[in-house]
């Protein structure tokens, strides 16, 4: 899968270092506030809380987060962790050095801000035919960036790292986008990661496609699976996820095409034909645009983890 990072913000001069360990900058507005925290040394067990709910995207490096009631994890870039208002997490750095820094930004908002975003956007919804109210899922706080939750976030830092004597104005849009973006993201990784996801229709729908993974999928028998006409089923799955049921279709065969090339020897032919794709060259263009490497070198890479 694609690996979506945010821009880093250039790294503070040595001499305006006020610490080695989470040096921050901050830009305020009047219901959030943006800060950007650098580490330029090993450490371990350094407290942070926030009042506010809390959107952290790893710029550079590696943490290893300790949030209560999660198990503990490596944070890399590409990656968003969402810290409810009021916890108190532990963060290691083991890898920092002063020529190795990590950098995270940390989105605060103020609790009754970022719930009135969350009303607005339901109310959109509502009014558009949508019956199902959306909220962040704040058990699954260890987010994979989408491409949409990467550019909207990248958009709003700008902005709120900006002089614009208009940027509250601004941020108060692109907040609305960006929380959905979040929800919309959690649900994809939902159905990438877990390998399920428990709304009844998509749910369907998902197992209708990893059954069919190799057969052409017919868009009609989707909709019929939904119960929705396809302009309906359009609308729906990607206010859901963001991202068309094609894409999705074309995201599950590149998925477990790796998961192939991954498990054994096998050749980019066989796992070509095996996903539905009839020509291998267009399956390795596609590849490339979403990976970033071809299947010959994404086998190679296997290779030299397995043998490492």
């Amino acid at each position: 899968m694609s690996v979506y990072k945010l821009q880093p913000f250039q790294l503070s001069e040595e001499g305006k270092l006020s610490t080695l360990v989470e040096h921050k900058t901050s830009y305020n507005l009047d219901n959030c506030m943006l800060n950007v925290y650098e580490t330029h040394e090993k450490a371990l067990d350094f407290k942070l809380a926030f009042e506010g709910i809390t959107i952290t995207s790893m710029l550079r490096g590696r943490k290893v987060m300790h949030v209560p009631e999660h198990d503990d994890f490596d944070y890399l870039p590409g990656e968003t962790v969402i810290v409810p208002s009021g916890v108190e997490v532990s963060i290691d750095f083991p890898d920092a050095q002063f020529a190795s820094p990590t950098q995270c930004s940390a989105l605060v908002l103020e609790d009754g801000y970022f719930q009135k975003q969350l009303d607005y956007i339901n109310g959109q919804l509502l009014t558009s035919g949508e019956k199902k109210e959306i909220k962040v899922d704040l058990k699954n706080i260890q987010i994979k960036n989408s491409e949409e939750l990467m550019n909207t976030s990248n958009k709003l830092c700008k902005i709120l790292s900006s002089d614009d004597v208009l940027k509250d104005a601004k941020a108060d849009v692109i907040m609305k986008e960006l929380i959905l973006g979040i929800i919309r993201t959690q649900n994809l990784n939902a159905l990438e990661f877990n390998g399920r996801y428990e709304g009844t229709a998509f749910k369907a729908i998902l197992n209708y496609i990893r059954k069919n993974i190799s057969n052409n999928i017919d868009i009609s028998e989707l909709c019929r699976l939904a119960c929705m006409s396809k302009s309906g089923f359009y609308r729906a799955f990607t206010s859901e996820f963001g991202i068309s049921p094609n894409q999705l279709i074309i995201r599950e065969r590149l998925r477990i095409g790796k998961t192939m090339m991954s498990q054994g020897d096998v050749s980019v032919k066989d796992v070509c034909y095996s996903l539905g794709f009839s020509d291998p060259n267009y399956f390795i263009r596609l590849f490339k645009k979403h990976e970033g490497l071809t299947p010959g070198q994404y086998l190679k890479q296997q290779e030299s983890m397995e043998y490492a």
